[in-house]
Protein backbone atom coordinates (compact mmCIF):
# COMPACT_ATOMS: atom_id res chain seq x y z
CA UNK A 1 0.00 0.00 0.00
CA UNK A 2 1.18 3.57 0.55
CA UNK A 3 4.12 4.26 2.79
CA UNK A 4 5.49 7.48 4.22
CA UNK A 5 8.22 7.56 1.58
CA UNK A 6 5.52 7.63 -1.13
CA UNK A 7 3.88 10.58 0.56
CA UNK A 8 7.20 12.38 0.94
CA UNK A 9 7.91 11.81 -2.74
CA UNK A 10 4.45 13.13 -3.69
CA UNK A 11 4.78 16.24 -1.54
CA UNK A 12 8.27 16.88 -2.91
CA UNK A 13 6.92 16.59 -6.46
CA UNK A 14 4.13 19.05 -5.69
CA UNK A 15 6.59 21.57 -4.31
CA UNK A 16 9.02 21.06 -7.16
CA UNK A 17 6.35 21.65 -9.83
CA UNK A 18 4.57 24.70 -8.39
CA UNK A 19 6.26 27.16 -10.73
CA UNK A 20 6.31 24.95 -13.80
CA UNK A 21 2.59 24.22 -13.31
CA UNK A 22 1.82 27.93 -13.14
CA UNK A 23 4.03 28.54 -16.17
CA UNK A 24 2.28 25.80 -18.15
CA UNK A 25 -1.10 27.33 -17.33
CA UNK A 26 0.11 30.79 -18.35
CA UNK A 27 1.45 29.40 -21.66
CA UNK A 28 -1.89 27.75 -22.31
CA UNK A 29 -3.91 30.91 -21.62
CA UNK A 30 -1.51 33.14 -23.59
CA UNK A 31 -1.54 30.63 -26.43
CA UNK A 32 -5.29 30.95 -26.75
CA UNK A 33 -4.96 34.72 -27.03
CA UNK A 34 -2.11 34.45 -29.56
CA UNK A 35 -4.28 32.11 -31.60
CA UNK A 36 -6.98 34.79 -31.80
CA UNK A 37 -4.40 37.39 -32.85
CA UNK A 38 -2.91 35.18 -35.55
CA UNK A 39 -6.38 34.41 -36.86
CA UNK A 40 -7.26 38.11 -36.98
CA UNK A 41 -4.04 38.98 -38.84
CA UNK A 42 -4.58 36.06 -41.23
CA UNK A 43 -8.11 37.28 -41.85
CA UNK A 44 -6.84 40.76 -42.71
CA UNK A 45 -4.30 39.23 -45.11
CA UNK A 46 -6.90 36.98 -46.77
CA UNK A 47 -7.98 37.68 -50.35
CA UNK A 48 -11.51 36.30 -50.38
CA UNK A 49 -14.35 38.24 -51.97
CA UNK A 50 -16.69 37.71 -49.03
CA UNK A 51 -16.53 37.06 -45.30
CA UNK A 52 -16.81 33.27 -45.55
CA UNK A 53 -13.99 33.02 -48.05
CA UNK A 54 -11.73 35.26 -45.95
CA UNK A 55 -12.54 33.25 -42.80
CA UNK A 56 -11.79 30.00 -44.59
CA UNK A 57 -8.52 31.31 -45.95
CA UNK A 58 -7.52 32.64 -42.52
CA UNK A 59 -8.30 29.30 -40.84
CA UNK A 60 -6.22 27.49 -43.46
CA UNK A 61 -3.23 29.83 -43.21
CA UNK A 62 0.17 28.42 -42.30
CA UNK A 63 0.63 30.88 -39.43
CA UNK A 64 -2.69 29.90 -37.88
CA UNK A 65 -1.92 26.20 -38.26
CA UNK A 66 1.47 26.61 -36.57
CA UNK A 67 0.00 28.64 -33.73
CA UNK A 68 -2.75 26.03 -33.31
CA UNK A 69 -0.08 23.33 -32.92
CA UNK A 70 1.71 25.43 -30.26
CA UNK A 71 -1.58 25.91 -28.44
CA UNK A 72 -2.27 22.17 -28.55
CA UNK A 73 1.18 21.46 -27.07
CA UNK A 74 0.58 24.03 -24.31
CA UNK A 75 -2.71 22.35 -23.41
CA UNK A 76 -1.07 18.92 -23.42
CA UNK A 77 1.75 20.11 -21.15
CA UNK A 78 -0.66 21.77 -18.74
CA UNK A 79 -3.12 18.89 -18.56
CA UNK A 80 -0.34 16.31 -18.14
CA UNK A 81 1.18 18.22 -15.26
CA UNK A 82 -2.25 18.85 -13.76
CA UNK A 83 -3.00 15.12 -13.78
CA UNK A 84 0.37 14.19 -12.28
CA UNK A 85 -0.10 16.76 -9.52
CA UNK A 86 -3.61 15.45 -8.85
CA UNK A 87 -2.23 11.92 -8.53
CA UNK A 88 0.35 13.20 -6.02
CA UNK A 89 -2.39 14.94 -4.04
CA UNK A 90 -4.46 11.76 -4.05
CA UNK A 91 -1.48 9.77 -2.80
CA UNK A 92 -1.24 12.10 0.18
CA UNK A 93 -4.98 11.95 0.84
CA UNK A 94 -5.12 8.15 0.64
CA UNK A 95 -2.18 7.88 3.01
CA UNK A 96 -3.85 10.30 5.42
CA UNK A 97 -7.06 8.26 5.36
CA UNK A 98 -5.25 4.97 5.89
CA UNK A 99 -3.09 6.43 8.63
CA UNK A 100 -6.14 7.88 10.37
CA UNK A 101 -7.91 4.52 10.22
CA UNK A 102 -4.86 2.76 11.67
CA UNK A 103 -4.64 5.28 14.50
CA UNK A 104 -8.28 4.59 15.36
CA UNK A 105 -7.57 0.91 15.57
CA UNK A 106 -9.26 -0.11 12.34
CA UNK A 107 -7.70 -2.94 10.39
CA UNK A 108 -6.50 -1.65 7.04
Amino acid sequence: MFELKDVEKAVHYLGKTDESYASAKARMIAGKERLKTVLAVSYLDANGSNVKERESEALCSENYRLELECYEEAILDFETMKNKRLRAELTVEIWRSLNSARNKGNIV
